[in-house]
């Protein structure tokens, strides 16, 4: 048995110790133990993805229906959008800025401490909006001060997420080596884990706006800790200055142009598969950003207006609504059917082949054209169950594809951000459209209709035009 080799800077830009007790051991001579960093050492890696899985699915379970309720739908489906547009400017963008940052603590780790810290600041602000509006003059009827104020912690916390989400991202691609779908897999059932918080929160303590400021100390403690684990415990070998050249108008300018050229130059098998997931990005939002009010207002047959602050003396139809955002929020726990698919997921790459498992990972999110029109809440959350599939399915193995097809040699920082605004893309096309067609007859019963259209859609470009021959762990 052999010690792990370190990671050349000029390849992953990182290294390890093969002395750490971290460190794996591998079999050079055998196919089953491929090198790469141990399973601890990638569970490390990803404990931040926790905080940041958190905090999404706070956007959506808790703030989206906070902002439903101090402002109109399609005032919230507009808000919704500085997410998406915010990924698509900063993913390739921060990917190409990390791939050659210099700095002495590595490429990745800076920008993983700057979009922690920057999140963690919005969450101390956003714990208080309620009590600032009151100070500025906000009374019960009319809140501008505390729309404003959410709107604003919206956006930051869209911004300073995208930053960190990239690199970390990168980082357990740096270490994996040859187990890239490994990490992946280890990354999601991290990522689940953050769900679950959630899901468990809104379960115990019901809609979280009801309690921000318990709700936020706990995102707040997850962030600090994760973060400052791999921030403190990681060490990644710094690229040498002199590979770098120096910021000039022309790099300066290709850097901002990252978003375009990253989607120029991908290879025509991650194109397709970028086009794959910006579909199935566009259906599960089509869900995931309305889910409190499809199951408060749809479902449930309830009313938002004045339910964060009606206590006992709420009215059947706010009742009604707190109830079916209290649903929504602790369905995120039927995430636990994508984690136990994740486990097979790399037998079923070997096996299969990253192909089929993407075109049959595609068929469950299908089912969101039951979803819409369904109100009996049984079956609704076994088909919210069963869309996890597909999500899971897609994000694991998209670095893997990225790696596969360019090669462990290449920076994948620029692929990785146009992967991040393959799904921002697909998010914001979500945005405008529910923007319009919660206006309709149908409300929020539409746009998860269209997301049903959409990943229909993706299944039939996966079986179609989708060919990419990888079988690897």
């Amino acid at each position: 048995m052999a010690t792990p080799k370190s990671v050349e800077a000029d390849v992953a830009g990182t290294g390890f110790e093969p002395t750490s007790p971290l460190a794996s051991t591998y079999d050079e001579t055998s196919e089953l133990n491929p090198t790469g960093c141990s399973l601890r050492f990638m569970t490390l890696l990803s404990l931040p993805r926790m905080a940041i899985a958190m905090a999404w699915s706070a956007q959506t379970a808790v703030y989206g229906p906070l902002l439903q309720i101090l402002l109109s739908s399609t005032s919230v489906q507009l808000v919704q959008m500085a997410g998406p547009i915010s990924g698509v400017l900063l993913g390739p963008t921060v990917g190409v800025w990390s791939d050659t940052c210099t700095s002495r603590f590595g490429r990745r780790r800076p920008f993983l401490a700057l979009g922690a810290t920057a999140s963690i600041l919005c969450w101390v602000l956003l714990m208080y909006i309620m009590p600032i509006g009151r100070a500025l003059g906000d009374t019960d009827i009319d809140r501008p001060w505390t729309s404003f104020l959410a709107v604003l912690c919206y956006v930051w916390i869209d911004i300073t997420l995208n930053v960190a989400q990239v690199p970390l991202n990168l980082i357990l691609a740096d270490f994996a080596g040859d187990r890239q779908v490994t990490a992946q897999v280890v990354g999601g059932l991290i990522t689940a884990v953050g769900y679950l918080i959630v899901a468990a929160y809104t379960y115990l303590f019901g809609p979280a706006y009801n309690s921000l400021q318990s709700f936020l100390s706990v995102l707040i403690s997850v962030m600090f800790v994760s973060s400052s684990f791999v921030c403190l415990c990681v060490y990644e070998q710094p690229l040498p200055t002199t590979s770098t050249p120096v910021p000039t108008p022309s790099a300066t300018t290709a850097v901002l142009g990252a978003v375009y050229t990253g989607l120029r130059d991908l290879p025509p098998p991650l194109r397709v598969y970028f086009a794959i997931a910006f579909l199935t990005q566009y259906g599960y939002t089509a869900y995931n950003s309305s889910k409190g009010q499809f199951f408060g207002l749809v479902v449930n047959g309830g009313d938002a207006a004045g339910a964060d602050m009606c206590g006992s003396a709420c009215s059947p139809a706010q009742d009604a609504y707190n109830r079916g955002v209290q649903l929504a929020g602790s369905a995120d726990a039927l995430y636990l059917v994508g984690l136990a698919y994740l486990l097979f997921l790399p037998r079923l790459v070997r096996r299969f082949g990253a192909k089929r498992v993407v075109a049959y990972g595609c068929v469950p999110q299908v089912l969101l054209l039951l979803l819409a029109f369904c109100k009996e809440t049984a079956i609704d959350l076994a088909i919210v169950g069963l869309v996890s599939v597909t999500q899971c399915t897609i994000m694991a193995l998209a670095m893997p594809l990225v790696v596969h097809v360019l090669g462990p040699d290449a920076d994948a920082g620029r692929f990785a951000g146009s992967l991040n605004s393959a799904l921002c893309f697909g998010q914001l096309l979500n945005y405008v459209c529910a923007s319009v067609a919660v206006t309709t007859a149908w409300g929020y019963t539409l746009p998860i209709f269209l997301g049903g259209l959409c990943s229909v859609a993706a299944w039939l470009v996966a079986i179609a035009f989708f060919n990419v021959e990888m079988h690897s762990m």
